[in-house]
C-alpha cells in the first residue's frame, strides 16, 4: 500500500523522533522500570495518540487503521513499551469511537485531544485475557448508571491514565452452538449422585458466553 504524502510526512518526522529521542533511551527506561512521559508529549506533539479519533477531534483523515500501524511497527522497531503507548490508547478508545453516544463523545474525546489524557484498557481477569469473551466483571444498569462488579488483574496505563475502559457484560448471551455435559459421579449418603452442567461447545472447548446449567440426578448403589 503506498503511502499519502500526509502519511509520508508523518512517518519521517517519526523516524526523526525515534532515531534522535526514543531509541538512545530505550534500553535505560527499560531497565529502570520508568514510564516514559518524554516520549508520551512527543507522540501528542506529532499527533499519535488521537490518530483512532474522529477527524473533528484531531484523528487521522485517511485510513487512520493503517496509518496507526506503520508508526507503531517503526516505534516497535527500538522499543516495544513505547510503541505499547500507541496501541493501549487506540484501543482504549475503541469502545468510544464505535460505541459511545453522541453526548459521551462530546464529553470524552476533547479530553484525549486537547486535553492529552491518557487512555487505560482493562481487561485481564484470573480467568480471561486474550480470551475476551470469557471475562466474567458485569456491569448492571441502576437507573442512569451502571453498577461494575469484577475483578481485574491488570490495568494498561492504569497508574497514568485520565480515562478507563473497562470490559464487561451487560448481559446473558448464549452463542446457540452444540450443547454438550460435562458430568462426574459423587457419592453421598448411600447413593450416588451423577453432577456436572450444561454448556456449549467452542473452539477451545468451553464457550465464554455460555449458560451454565446445573443438573443432577442420583441411583441406589447396589
Amino acid at each position: 500500500m503506498n503511502l499519502t504524502e500526509e502519511q509520508d510526512i508523518l512517518l519521517s518526522s517519526l523516524k526523526k523522533v525515534v532515531r534522535d529521542k526514543i531509541a538512545p533511551r530505550a534500553a535505560e527506561v527499560d531497565r529502570r522500570g520508568e514510564f516514559n512521559w518524554d516520549v508520551v508529549s512527543l507522540f501528542w506533539d506529532l499527533g499519535l495518540l488521537q490518530i483512532m479519533l474522529p477527524e473533528e477531534f484531531g484523528g487521522w483523515p485517511q485510513s487512520p487503521c493503517y496509518t496507526l500501524c506503520i508508526c507503531t511497527e517503526e516505534v516497535a522497531k527500538v522499543c516495544a513499551s513505547s510503541a505499547l503507548l500507541l496501541v493501549i490508547q487506540a484501543v482504549g478508545s475503541f469502545p468510544l469511537v464505535h460505541s459511545g453516544t453522541d453526548p459521551q463523545k462530546k464529553r470524552f474525546f476533547p479530553r484525549i485531544s486537547e486535553g492529552r489524557e491518557l487512555m487505560a484498557y482493562l481487561v485481564t481477569e484470573p480467568g480471561a485475557g486474550s480470551d475476551v469473551r470469557g471475562i466474567s466483571a458485569t456491569a448492571r444498569k441502576k437507573g442512569n448508571k451502571y453498577l461494575l462488579n469484577g475483578r481485574k488483574t491488570f490495568a494498561t496505563n492504569g497508574a497514568v491514565a485520565g480515562l478507563y475502559s473497562f470490559l464487561a457484560k451487560t448481559g446473558e448471551f448464549f452463542c446457540g452452538r452444540e450443547a454438550v455435559r460435562r458430568s462426574e459421579y459423587r457419592e453421598a449418603g448411600g447413593e450416588v449422585w451423577l453432577q456436572g452442567e450444561q454448556y456449549c461447545r467452542s473452539y477451545s472447548g468451553r464457550c465464554a458466553c455460555t449458560r451454565r446449567e446445573p443438573f443432577g440426578r442420583s441411583r441406589k448403589r447396589l
